[in-house]
């Protein structure tokens, strides 16, 4: 009977750690045509709300210019994944970047006039869409 419990606690355990039942679904993301220049497009998850915070009110051009500096000072609570994207591209499957206690979740474009950054649920999006104009998600 012990025996039962010592598994039941550690299957308990190994699901919790491993994220078992928040799985993060791949998307498609697509920069429309009008855009005049492939983009800065980064995928960013944090950990911690605080953290997350700053980044929000930093901005898309605060992130830009200073996301080297938030990665080597909070390099635990963040994780990135960056890509340059064409006009007109068309992503099969993109993932959001793997930070296993992540608790928001953030896209940043480098647009040309004026950089972009957007707080989402990515548990819920299926579809990112990038225009001249801004940022449609789709779920």
């Amino acid at each position: 009977m012990v025996r039962i419990r010592y598994i039941a606690v550690f299957l308990l355990l190994f699901l919790t750690l491993t994220g078992c039942g928040q799985q993060l679904d791949p998307f498609t993301m697509h920069v429309e045509d009008d855009n005049e220049t492939a983009l800065q497009i980064d995928l960013i998850a944090v950990s911690d709300n605080a953290v997350g915070a700053m980044l929000h009110s930093a901005g898309g051009a605060g992130w830009f210019s200073d996301k080297q500096a938030f990665l080597a000072g909070y390099s635990g609570n963040i994780a990135v994944r960056h890509y340059e994207l064409v006009p007109g591209y068309v992503s099969a499957e993109m993932r959001w970047p793997s930070l296993s206690d992540a608790t928001m979740f953030m896209i940043a474009i480098n647009y040309p006039d004026q950089p972009r950054f957007m707080a989402m649920d990515a548990y819920s999006v299926r579809k990112i869409i990038v225009g001249k104009c801004g940022i449609e998600v789709q779920t």
